[in-house]
């Protein structure tokens, strides 16, 4: 049996396992379903390359024809998954513009593809009903690396992503098919493209799983546990840090009468105005239901006053547009190794200073 069935249908295995799990966990939403998607095709695929590999060599007038079809399928599908994932990644939210560019190598890939089973472009079978590579055969190979690239360029424009602490470690794991492909490029007889994908795939979802362990899912924000890492990671390392804690005034009232999908909204929005304010030198991170933590290493302190005129000016900017205004009140302080403040020392001040500023907002709506 050639070994690369083997490859292939052990491959089949974890993905069938990949799929059913995201569906059950990752079909809330269209992105999602995009991932999803790119898992059926994949499958599709492997089944599409056992197939191929079964038909080769039979010299039956069938198993000729299925072997040009499958692998006319598979020309045409190996770059749609990459275009999915693009869509599950954002580009699926661009104008109608930017979705034609990159619709247009898809469909030019298809359509010589199909003219390949016929003048053999791309791919063609001998008598024998073996294989041979066409002259355009890097026309697909091309379609997939820019597609491939869109995505690696997309994972580090992402201001904040909760699919991993790491983008570093998902553009690993997408770098998996380009490297695939090299080797298909450069050795005929060695394809492990589709299984490479398929274990992307997985490597995927295990990440997007393990982050929802340090992110907050309904504002995208790091969460309690990661913010008690962080504190005990730093109180190892002697390490000083500013926090700056911020508490959205009001939330109970607002989902009381407007009910928790407003409420919700809201501290999305305020989770986001925090991010495109204090990114990359602060991270953020929700401690409390209605309460958010930004820490700052000590060496960007001096950052802080116009981390916080941006963020107040983009509050500003986003309550114009708000049914219901944020309101918001903060308090900062930051560790001090040389006059005993410790890290837990810090947050509590900053604590205390949020809660004055909160009375003193209180106060003032009173009077």
């Amino acid at each position: 049996m050639n070994p690369l069935i083997i490859v292939d249908i052990f491959s089949m295995v974890p993905l069938f396992f990949t799929i059913y799990l995201a569906t059950r966990h990752l079909s809330g939403s269209r992105q999602n379903r995009y991932y999803i998607l790119a898992s059926y095709i994949t499958l599709a695929l492997l089944a599409v390359e056992v197939l191929g590999y079964i038909m080769a060599g039979r010299t039956a007038a069938y198993a000729i024809v299925i072997h040009l079809l499958s692998n006319a399928l598979y020309f045409i599908l190996i770059p749609a998954v990459a275009l999915i994932i693009l869509w599950y990644l954002g580009y699926s939210e661009y104008g109608k513009t930017v979705k034609r560019v990159l619709y247009t190598p898809l469909a030019l890939n298809a359509i010589l593809t199909i003219l390949s089973i016929q003048n053999g472009w791309f791919f063609s079978v001998n008598n024998s009903n073996e294989y041979i590579r066409g002259s355009f055969f890097y026309v697909t190979t091309c379609v997939s690396y820019s597609y491939y690239i869109l995505i690696l360029i997309q994972l580090f424009r992402m201001r904040h992503a909760t699919i991993s602490p790491s983008k570093f470690l998902v553009a690993l794991v997408y770098c998996l098919p380009i490297i695939a492909t090299i080797i298909q490029f450069l050795y005929l007889e060695d394809s492990y493209i589709t299984s490479s994908i398929a274990t992307a795939l997985l490597l995927y979802y295990l990440i997007v799983q393990e982050a929802k362990f340090d992110f907050d899912l309904p504002t995208k924000a790091r969460n309690r546990i990661a913010f008690e890492r962080m504190l005990s990671i730093a109180e190892q390392r002697d390490q000083e840090l500013v926090f700056i804690l911020f508490d959205m005034n009001n939330l109970k009232r607002v989902n009381d009468t407007w009910g928790h999908h407003e409420g919700d909204h809201l501290l999305l929005t305020l989770a986001e105005l925090l991010h495109k304010a204090f990114s990359p030198d602060g991270k953020v991170f929700r401690i409390g239901g209605d309460e958010f933590c930004v820490i700052l290493t000590r060496a960007k302190i001096g950052k802080m006053q116009s981390k916080m005129e941006q963020f107040e000016l983009k509050l500003l900017e986003a309550n114009t547009k708000l049914a219901h205004p944020i309101d918001v009140a903060w308090g900062y302080a930051e560790t001090n190794n040389d006059e005993g403040i410790s890290t837990r020392d810090a947050f509590t001040l900053a604590d205390k200073s949020m809660y004055r500023h909160k009375a003193m907002l209180k106060k003032s709506n009173l009077s």
